[in-house]
């Protein structure tokens, strides 16, 4: 028997009882499940790509080798042509960089005069200092410049 008590009055309240009862039970599991034919059997392709026509019916019978779909394969030709505008591109690259190093060697050409000449000018101009003519600030002039 359960007694509250409650600020000011007092209540008693009836208990109630609750019996024990003897069913069977149920077990139950539940799954998803994909059923195969036990000579069924998957066919996987090499290379990937978008399927262009199916070449069989659902219930031919197939032999060992023969083509089941067609299917639509772009990366071997885009391989072709971006190598072929690779080939086209390094050929451009060629002509264009020959250019180039054709005036870089021109530039090495003057700048190899250049110093022949510098170095006859300083040469000269020490021999002049050497012989008490000429400025010490042109000797340093002329050998900065070489």
């Amino acid at each position: 028997m359960v007694i509250n008590w409650c600020m000011g009055a007092c209540k008693q309240q009836a208990s109630q009882t609750i019996k024990p009862s003897y069913t069977n039970l149920t077990e139950a599991v539940y799954a998803s499940v994909t059923l195969k034919a036990a000579d069924q059997y998957m066919a996987f392709t090499t290379v990937n790509g978008i399927v262009k026509k199916v070449q069989v019916t659902e219930g031919d019978v197939v032999t060992k080798g023969q083509a089941l779909f067609t299917i639509e394969n772009n990366n071997q030709a885009l391989a072709t042509q971006s190598a072929r505008l690779g080939v086209a591109l390094a050929k451009d690259n060629l002509a264009g960089n020959q250019s180039k190093l054709e005036e870089i060697s021109r530039q090495i050409e003057v700048a190899k005069l250049k110093l022949s000449n510098d170095s006859l000018t300083y040469h000269r101009q020490k021999n002049l200092w050497d012989n008490n003519i000429g400025s010490k600030s042109q000797l340093d002039q002329f050998y900065l410049v070489y």
